[in-house]
Formats: structure tokens, C-alpha cells, sequence
């Protein structure tokens, strides 16, 4: 690209001073590029260096360690005479101009502005003649002698001779005042401090890498990543310990499958009820691994083999990749390098669950939290909307640093701007690999890879989530069953998410997001699903809740209470929440062609008696009337209202009361 030349009246101006830390001024920063002498182009990631990268604020903090991308860098690392010019969108009075320089800062040699009128005007304000390596680490500030008007544009030259190596430059920044214009860490407004912990050394060893620390939902189990060292005869691990209050327990391998000899093994999420495992990589049949994530489900005190994930159009260039699965396990967020909408290295994307094992194609997160760096370990806290990531493509501490943002909306490309987590956590050297639990309390996280915890503050906590836990049991024997949990948002009818009761105990874990109300319930061959609701509309904090859900066996004689089935208050009309339960009895009814149900309608004590027995029949009248016309045969239902007569709770109480105001039905016939 050449620049256009046009007549212009020059005029030498001006004087320059280097930044000093304090308030900023207001700023406007270039917003685009109209011409420039070369760029370096990085095959491996094209978009790293080009001149694009100048635009916005500044994406780091300046240092002469090494060059980054994000920044505008000259082909050559001497090339002699390079330079750059940019535009911004407002036409302006400027009394400075801000020039940062990413790295090996000193070769500028002159800084020119251009007005914008018709008849152009060029003022060189800025001129060294000799440029030579600068170690102060600011940004160049030039002043004229008198505010210019009417600044449109701003060209920067350098000569890459005078500074031995690349020189970049970052961003560009005018403004109406002298006051400095900083480059400034994206901290939380209130900053609390917490020292972070650093795990026992019997679990940060010092012979191997600690990576990827994914602590279980409930807090009780921390899974990592050993990196053994090369020649060691293993390449990379997968290992847990157990969690009580502040103890670690010895940690363990977990073993094969999911541990491979001489292969990468890492494990990059575990649901909340503690039997689904995200994995990195493809597990092949003859023992080797590949590019790709895999599924692995508990089996027992072990798990199965990892199944492979099919992700529509998947690409990943690089040669590493990261992903996290979210708590409702429809979700999966990933860093990747692909052709599409690549910013420059690895980016943050989006894929959303099709089927068991089927995903949508990636869609890229957008600029907000995309760079022309690598974007690496993601985490999708409980809540589904608050992501926690690692970056070195804004202003930081150091190599890479962790950050935490907000999603808007349900685009999922609309997010708040990238906080850092803070001096606390990130540090100079590699901070990375990021998990909470559902509570948000604690987060652990790697640090020059080592293993650390840290209690969080709560600007940077997700927002609160409810804690369901159980046991899954027979109705009728009370024994423990093995099954899918699935659970629903009442309010939109939408599938909220799925989780497994463990094989060996029926217990179970699911993650609410508060402001919804839920129905779920297990699913098992031979038996019908007793549904379940709950509502965290009101719920401001954490809060674990204890819920137990049965399965009825399929038999004659066996009763059923419709949980979620929902009526305007005093009548007999249905609310559009209790669509999916009755869904469920449609689907037994169905499978079961010759089955025949009594369904009986139930109301507390309050109020006329004569009109409650009248309701309860109505109400039972109601749902057969749903299943009627759905298709099942009118003289497979029979009804009967009770009223007040079959209390099983206490109408002293509304709690009580809730429990008497319900639906069942009996299996008569089979």
C-alpha cells in the first residue's frame, strides 16, 4: 500500500516529552490506517504484525523483553527509513500526540499532524535527527508550540537502523490537552486483596509442569495436568486429589483409559454431578491420540473410553488447543486457531450441543475479547455467563495473564471489556489455566507452573448459582438407580441441561442459574420419571439444596404425584409450565399402548369444601382432556376429585398446604 501524496503546506513545530504516571487525559485513538512503508508479515499468523494492529488503545504495557503481536512491526529488523500514518474519526484541536511503542522503543525520527481541510496542511512536529535506543519503557509525547486545529491525521517515521531489532509501535493517540496520557491495567474498581495459596508439595512437585487445575463444582475434588519432563518416557498426565476444607489428600493417577502412555492426557472439565469429563484430544481405537476433544462418562470407580466430539467444520492451525465444557453440558467454549474470523493467533470461539455427541460449527466471541495474541484456557463459570480467560494481548503483568468478562446477551458476541484479575494472581511470569467453584469462593489457577488457590473478592465472582444435590432411588424399593437427569426451564420450556446419577450410589449434582424455574427429572428404562420443580427466581447468594428424585416402577398399584403440574390460582386452567410434565405422561402412555390410569386431583382445606371437591375434579378433568386430545383413548383415564379429604401434609402450614394441592395418577391396568 502506497501512500497518497498530496500538496501540502509544511510547517516545523513543536517539542516532546516522555509519559509520567498520573490521570489520564481524554484521548482519541487512530482508527485507521491510510498508509504505511512495509509490515512484517509472520506466516504462522499473519494478522500478528500488520498495520491494523496500531488502531484502538493500546493493547500492552511497553517493554523492551520482546516483541508482541498487537502491534504495527516494520518488515525488517534494519530496514532503514519505515513509517506509518493513521486517521481518527473526529477532526480535532490537539495539544499533544501519544505514540507507544511495544518494544525497542527509540527509533522514531519524526512525527508529523495533517489538518483535514480542504486545502491540507502538514506540521512536522517532531524531529530527531539521531535516534537511539530508549530503556525509560514510556510512550513518546509530542507537543506543538500552540494547540493545532482541525487534526485529522498523524504520520509516524522511524529509522529501524538507529535501534538495532524489530520496532513496533501499538497505538496512536491525539488530544486536546497536555495532561499524560497513560496505558493503564484493566483492574477491578475495588481491588481487594488476597494472598494466593500455593498448594502442598506433594502435589507441586518440582520435576513437572502443573497445568490445567479443574476443581469440581462442590469444591471436593481438584483435577490437574502433570507435563513430565522430556525423556522421561511420559509426556502428560492426568491426576486428582480430594478436597476437605483446606486438606488435600494424597493425589492420584486416574488412570487408563484416559491417561495414555506417551501421549498428551488432559482433562479440561468435569460436570457438577462429578460423571462427565472433558477431555483434549481424540482417542483412536489402536492406542494413539489426535487433534480433537473427546467425552469420557464414570463407569463405576473408573471411566469409559472417551468418545470423540463431532464439532461441525472444526478447524484448529495451531498446535495447541483449549476448550471447557459448561456446567449444563450444552455448552462448550474453546481457543483455536482457525481460517474464518481469526484475529491474529488463537481465539476465543463458541459451539453449542446438537445432539449426544454432535456440535455446532464455532462461532467466533468477537473483538471485545479477541486479540492478535493467543487467547488460551478458557473457563465458563456455573452462571453460563461469566468467562474467565488467559491473554497476553492486553495490558498486563506479565507473559500472559488472567482475565475475567461478562456476557450480555444470548448472541454470545456481546461482552463487558476484560478485567484483569490482578496483581494477586497474575503475575510477570505465565499465569493461566483458570477454575472456581460453583460457589465462586475459591479459584485455582497455574503460576509459573505451579498450582495455587485463591479465595475470590466479589467483583470478580460469577453471579450466584443454586447447588442441587441428591440421590436418585427407586420409589418403591428406596435402592439407589443409575441414571440421565434431565432439567428444564419452566419459563421458556427450553432444556436446561443434563447430568448422570453415579453408577454406584445414585447421587447426583446439577448447577442452577438463579432468576428461573426449573422442573427436572431421571429418566430410566422401565420406570416413569417422577418430575420435580424448583424455583430460584428470588435466590441472591450461593445455596446448596438437598432434593432426592424418584423413579416409579412401571406396575400396577403404583402411584405417581405430578410435581410439575401448575394451575391458575382457584381454577381449573393450566399454566403453559406444566406442558413438559404432562409431555412425559403422554410419552408412558404412548410407549404403553394398553395401559389405563386413574388420575385424582387434590386441594388444602381452604375455603368452601363443596367447591374445592368440584375444583379437584375439574383440575383431573383438565389433564385428561390434555391427553385426550393428544391422542390417547378416553376410556384408558379415569378421573375422581378429593378435595381436602387425602391430606399428606399439614394445612397448618403453607408448606403443607403446597403438598396437598396435587395431581397423581395410579397405574390401573398395564
Amino acid at each position: 500500500m502506497k501512500f497518497n501524496n498530496l500538496t501540502l503546506k509544511i510547517l516545523l513545530v513543536g517539542s516532546f516529552a516522555f509519559f509520567s504516571k498520573s490521570i489520564s487525559a481524554q484521548v482519541q485513538w487512530a482508527n485507521k490506517v491510510t498508509g504505511y512503508s512495509s509490515y512484517f508479515n509472520y506466516d504462522k499468523y499473519p494478522k500478528a504484525f500488520i498495520p491494523e494492529q496500531v488502531l484502538g488503545e493500546p493493547s500492552m504495557l511497553i517493554s523492551n523483553k520482546a516483541p508482541k503481536a498487537c502491534a504495527w512491526t516494520s518488515s525488517a529488523s534494519n530496514g532503514g527509513t519505515e513509517w506509518i500514518q493513521v486517521e481518527f474519526a473526529t477532526p480535532q484541536t490537539v495539544a499533544q500526540i501519544a505514540i507507544f511503542e511495544g518494544f525497542n522503543l527509540g527509533a522514531i525520527t519524526e512525527v508529523w499532524a495533517y489538518t483535514s481541510a480542504a486545502e491540507p496542511m502538514a506540521y512536522k512536529v517532531f524531529e530527531n535527527a539521531s535516534p537511539s535506543k530508549r530503556e525509560d519503557l514510556e510512550p513518546l509525547r509530542v507537543f506543538p508550540n500552540t494547540p493545532l486545529k482541525n487534526i485529522n491525521s498523524v504520520k509516524v517515521v522511524l529509522n529501524t537502523s538507529a535501534v538495532g531489532g524489530y520496532n513496533t509501535i501499538d497505538a496512536i493517540g491525539i488530544s486536546s490537552d497536555a495532561s499524560p496520557l497513560t496505558v493503564s491495567i484493566n483492574l477491578p474498581k475495588e481491588l481487594e486483596r488476597h494472598t494466593a495459596e500455593k498448594l502442598p508439595d506433594y502435589i507441586n512437585t518440582s520435576e513437572e509442569r502443573h497445568l490445567l487445575p479443574v476443581v469440581t463444582p462442590d469444591g471436593k475434588r481438584l483435577y490437574y495436568t502433570l507435563d513430565y519432563p522430556k525423556g522421561d518416557g511420559r509426556d502428560q498426565d492426568i491426576w486428582y486429589a480430594d478436597i476437605e476444607e483446606s486438606t488435600f489428600s494424597q493425589p492420584h493417577s486416574i488412570g487408563e483409559p484416559l491417561n495414555k502412555a506417551e501421549a498428551n492426557s488432559s482433562l479440561a472439565s468435569i460436570t457438577p454431578d462429578g460423571q462427565t469429563a472433558l477431555v483434549i484430544n481424540v482417542y483412536n481405537a489402536d492406542g494413539s491420540v489426535s487433534k480433537g476433544i473427546s467425552i469420557s462418562k464414570k463407569q463405576g470407580e473408573g471411566w469409559r473410553f472417551p468418545i470423540k466430539q463431532e464439532i461441525e467444520d472444526f478447524e484448529n492451525k495451531s498446535d495447541y488447543g483449549e476448550y471447557c465444557l459448561s456446567n449444563d453440558q450444552q455448552v462448550m467454549v474453546m481457543t483455536v486457531y482457525r481460517s474464518d474470523v481469526s484475529y491474529g493467533n488463537k481465539d476465543l470461539y463458541v459451539s453449542f450441543r446438537k445432539d449426544a455427541n454432535q456440535w455446532t460449527k464455532p462461532l467466533n466471541l468477537g473483538p471485545m475479547l479477541n486479540t492478535a495474541a493467543s487467547e488460551i484456557s478458557p473457563f465458563l463459570a456455573a452462571d453460563g455467563k461469566t468467562l474467565y480467560f488467559a491473554t497476553s494481548g492486553f495490558p498486563s503483568y506479565g507473559n500472559s495473564d488472567i482475565f475475567v468478562t461478562k456476557r450480555l446477551d444470548n448472541t454470545w458476541t456481546n461482552w463487558t471489556k476484560p478485567v484483569n484479575m490482578g496483581p494477586d494472581i497474575n503475575t510477570a511470569s505465565f499465569d493461566a489455566y483458570y477454575s472456581l467453584t460453583a460457589s465462586g469462593d475459591y479459584a485455582y489457577f497455574s503460576s509459573e507452573h505451579q498450582l495455587y488457590r485463591i479465595r475470590l473478592t466479589e467483583e470478580v465472582k460469577p453471579e450466584p448459582v443454586v447447588l442441587v444435590k441428591g440421590f436418585v432411588r427407586d420409589k418403591k424399593t428406596n435402592k439407589p438407580l443409575s441414571t440421565e437427569i434431565t432439567y428444564n426451564n419452566l419459563n421458556t420450556h427450553a432444556k436446561a441441561g443434563i447430568a448422570n446419577s453415579d453408577s454406584l450410589t445414585g447421587y447426583y449434582e446439577i448447577v442452577l442459574p438463579f432468576g428461573e424455574t426449573y422442573g427436572f427429572y431421571a429418566e430410566k428404562r422401565g420406570y416413569y420419571a417422577i418430575q420435580d420443580n424448583l424455583s430460584v427466581e428470588k435466590i441472591n447468594e450461593y445455596t446448596e439444596i438437598q432434593r432426592d428424585l424418584y423413579l416409579a416402577p412401571v406396575e400396577v398399584g403404583v402411584s405417581v404425584t405430578l410435581n410439575n403440574i401448575f394451575f391458575y390460582q382457584g381454577k381449573a386452567e393450566l399454566l403453559p409450565t406444566s406442558f413438559p410434565e404432562l409431555d412425559k405422561l403422554l410419552e408412558l402412555m404412548t410407549t404403553h399402548k394398553t395401559m389405563s390410569i386413574k388420575i385424582d386431583g387434590h386441594t388444602d382445606n381452604q375455603g368452601n369444601q363443596a367447591l374445592n371437591l368440584r375444583l379437584s375434579n375439574d383440575r383431573a378433568a383438565k389433564i385428561k382432556m390434555y391427553l385426550v386430545e393428544k391422542g390417547v383413548a378416553s376410556d384408558r383415564i379415569a378421573i375422581q376429585g378429593y378435595g381436602s379429604s387425602k391430606p399428606v401434609g399439614d394445612n397448618r402450614n403453607e408448606e403443607g398446604r403446597k403438598k396437598n394441592r396435587r395431581v397423581e395418577f395410579t397405574i390401573t391396568k398395564i
